[in-house]
């Protein structure tokens, strides 16, 4: 698990979403999972209560989650690192620390933090434990969330198990390196634009215009390491435009589309084994919904987060494929004159306005 990527966007009234592609090597059908409040949440060796009502996406023989949010519309999840560090568990307890698995941070702190600054607080209390999940798996994760006063927090155990907090982050993360290369590397493209250059050069007598539309973001990179992915996500969700809330989980899936990663762009050896895109999940905070496409399909799973619930349930996520069979298109007369006349005047407006 490699290549992730997780992307914020602000609507015209004001709410916030959030998403992340999870791109890795191996593939797991997952489903969205879902926890009550006052709930006794079972980890990997301990127990823990949940003070909120949250969901996420996660897989059938466990409660870890990769992303998620809660009743409080606090939003987000996990991606890799491979800076993170761990540390033993009698240090940990020697020091009066609480040891974690770093796969179980999503789900405990969607479980018991409704803002960024109860995060920064929580997590003082916590130190990574330097202990396999699952056999042979040690996962190096570092972790980003929003919550509704639209406050970033990106978390990052690099300290022998302990965190860096990054407050105020843009709401842009990806993988290694540590944040601070990613926010640092980002005048290296200072020249990029949302707007075209109009404006033509001359050089030696001639007169140099640009080739099409585009020129404002020539230099934006085209690979998919996770500097180019940072840098490609940052300035493509800045440029957008902004979408009103019924546009915005579209808004947000299409700027994602742009660091997904296709099957054998990234072949890690010669047997052709390839990081690729996994899922995609969105999340509007505002009505507390997550939207998730498996990338084999195009179909997208909605559901909502419901408070009431007193039992975990557990929600299929679509792996079907749909596609509209489209049907024959017989316009009359007068609606081909009305397409035509605003055609018109859709066209007079741009060029003489």
């Amino acid at each position: 698990m490699e290549m992730c990527t997780s992307i914020t966007l602000q609507s015209k009234e004001g709410n916030m979403y959030w998403s992340r592609t999870l791109d890795e090597t191996f593939e797991e059908t997952v489903e969205v999972k879902m926890f009550p409040k006052n709930y006794p949440i079972q980890g990997k060796e301990e127990t823990f209560t949940s003070k909120f009502s949250f969901m996420g996406v996660g897989v059938s023989f466990s409660n870890a989650l990769a992303d998620g949010i809660n009743e409080e519309g606090l939003v987000g999840g996990l991606l890799v690192l491979k800076e993170s560090s761990w540390a033993a568990r009698d240090e940990i307890l020697a020091e009066g620390k609480k040891p974690m698995y770093g796969e179980e941070i999503v789900t405990w702190i969607l479980s018991q933090c409704g803002t960024v600054d109860e995060i920064e607080e929580a997590i003082k209390e916590i130190i990574l434990v330097d202990e396999d999940y699952v056999e042979g798996a040690h996962f190096p994760l570092h972790y980003c969330f929003t919550d509704r006063n639209q406050e970033h927090v990106v978390l990052q155990p690099t300290e022998k198990g302990r965190f860096k907090v990054y407050r105020n982050a843009i709401g842009i993360l990806t993988n290694s390196p540590e944040y601070h290369f990613h926010i640092s590397n980002l005048r290296n493209y200072m020249h990029l634009s949302g707007y075209d250059r109009n404006e033509p050069n001359e050089i030696r007598g001639e007169i140099v215009k640009q080739i099409g539309s585009g020129s404002g973001l020539l230099g934006l990179p085209g690979d998919y390491t996770s500097p180019s992915r940072f840098v490609k996500a940052a300035y493509l969700s800045e440029f957008v435009d902004k979408p009103s809330d019924s546009e915005a989980i579209m808004t947000l899936y299409r700027v994602a589309r742009s660091v997904a990663i296709a099957p054998g762009w990234e072949k890690i050896d010669e047997t052709g084994e390839s990081d690729r895109n996994i899922y995609w999940s969105g999340y509007d905070q505002n009505e507390r919904a997550i939207y998730i496409q498996p990338a084999r399909t195009n179909t997208f799973s909605k559901v909502t987060l419901d408070p009431s619930k007193t039992t975990p349930t557990s929600y299929e996520v679509s792996y079907s494929p749909s596609i509209f069979e489209s049907a024959e298109r017989v316009p009359n007369a007068h609606t081909i004159e009305i397409e035509r006349e605003k055609f018109g005047k859709d066209i007079s407006n741009k060029v003489f306005n």
